[in-house]
């Protein structure tokens, strides 16, 4: 497994360990979380939203359905809506955090179907989430091509 913690933070540069880049990352992520999201939004269940945020972010530029978010919740017999998962997701693109890019089929039924992608705006805060978690190296470039 390659360890690579990049990104784009500027102050992640000023590190000279591993540990000291992931700390850095993961006090950016908590930032950004609990301060921007959570309390902006005033978010009641965290857990719940930090959950819809690393699955987000643990996928960065794969086809989001809510509809296998809503059952996996459902597997796990944590009541939850549509409505509550797009306003997580909604906030998490105010934040900045990542970007969506809706895609579109000209196909019959399917021009109907929403199917998002979202990408993260610095790939090194994704990393932080992905530890012992398969490398996506094609979702990564993906990325990389999307920001540029």
């Amino acid at each position: 497994m390659i360890i690579y913690y990049g990104g784009g933070m500027p102050q992640r540069f000023e590190f000279d360990s591993i540990d000291k880049v992931q700390t850095y990352l993961s006090d950016v992520f908590d930032s950004i979380i609990i301060k921007d999201i959570v309390n902006r939004y005033k978010i009641t269940n965290i857990n719940l939203f930090k959950r819809i945020v690393e699955y987000l972010v643990t996928n960065p530029s794969q086809s989001f359905s809510s509809k296998n978010m809503l059952a996996e919740f459902n597997k796990e017999n944590i009541p939850i809506s549509t409505k509550t998962i797009y306003g997580c997701l909604d906030y998490v693109e105010a934040s900045l955090l990542m970007t969506k890019i809706s895609t579109y089929d000209i196909k019959g039924k399917r021009i109907l179907s929403r199917k998002d992608k979202y990408y993260l705006t610095d790939l090194g805060i994704g990393q932080i989430l992905n530890k012992n978690k398969r490398e996506q190296f094609g979702s990564y470039l993906e990325n990389i091509v999307y920001n540029e």
